[in-house]
């Protein structure tokens, strides 16, 4: 999913645990890039972490501190970060 897309934005606006599960069907992977431009991503993911403990998230973005910090308390305890550097050309 990309989280610059209004459709998602809007989608996740009012998501409850029912929904989430329909949206995620049997997959087992979740990808959110740009997840900073969600509302309230940190809930968001915890809400599919703490209701459907098969899914694994990924949460990317373009600004990491932006993302961290609508992340950081929500997750306490059920992240891991990763710092992914650019890669240079040659």
């Amino acid at each position: 999913m990309n989280g610059d897309d209004m459709d998602i934005q809007e989608m996740f606006k009012n998501m409850s645990s029912t929904r989430l599960r329909a949206l995620i069907g049997g997959n087992r992977y979740v990808v959110i890039d740009e997840a900073q431009r969600i509302a309230d991503i940190g809930l968001r993911l915890k809400l599919i972490t703490d209701q459907i403990p098969d899914v694994q998230v990924i949460a990317t973005g373009s600004s990491s501190f932006e993302l961290a910090s609508k992340v950081n308390e929500p997750l306490t305890g059920r992240k891991r970060e990763f710092k992914m550097y650019p890669l240079r050309h040659s």
